[in-house]
């Protein structure tokens, strides 16, 4: 596997990283009795477990963009990257307005009325599902 596989355990660790966060953490802590009380609890604190994620990730895709600049070509670990700076730049900032307006202004502190759909945070799975199989694809065909 060589050098390869080095780009297979770290796909792979950031895929499991943004599976973790993003589909059982979130969804989880959404479950508690406490936060479907309080659901402007689970805003502010998906709120800070989001900015830190990406961050992380920020930080993991440097060797990713450096391996890119330095084989000069186009592959599927573009889009993992593509999708990470869109969600980083334009969907998570949509996202803390949101938020910040739940927890300020109480919208959804009673348990029956829920905040309403807001198109930001359907984009975001999307694009999240979307970079979690094209890492999990770039890892298994550098095999």
């Amino acid at each position: 596997m060589g050098r390869n596989s080095y780009w297979y355990k770290f796909s792979s660790i950031v895929a499991n990283h943004s599976l973790g966060i993003s589909f059982i953490d979130s969804w989880v802590k959404f479950l508690s009795p406490v936060v479907m009380k309080y659901r402007h609890i689970g805003f502010e604190a998906s709120r800070y477990v989001f900015a830190a994620a990406n961050t992380a990730e920020l930080i993991l895709s440097i060797p990713c963009v450096a391996h890119l600049l330095q084989t000069n070509s186009i592959s599927w670990l573009d889009l993992p990257i593509a999708v990470l700076l869109a969600q980083v730049l334009y969907l998570q900032p949509l996202l803390d307005v949101r938020s910040v307006q739940v927890t300020e202004f109480g919208i959804g502190r009673i348990k029956k009325i829920a905040p309403p759909n807001h198109a930001s945070h359907h984009a975001y799975v999307v694009f999240e599902i979307a970079k979690i199989a094209s890492l999990v694809y770039w890892s298994y065909t550098r095999i």
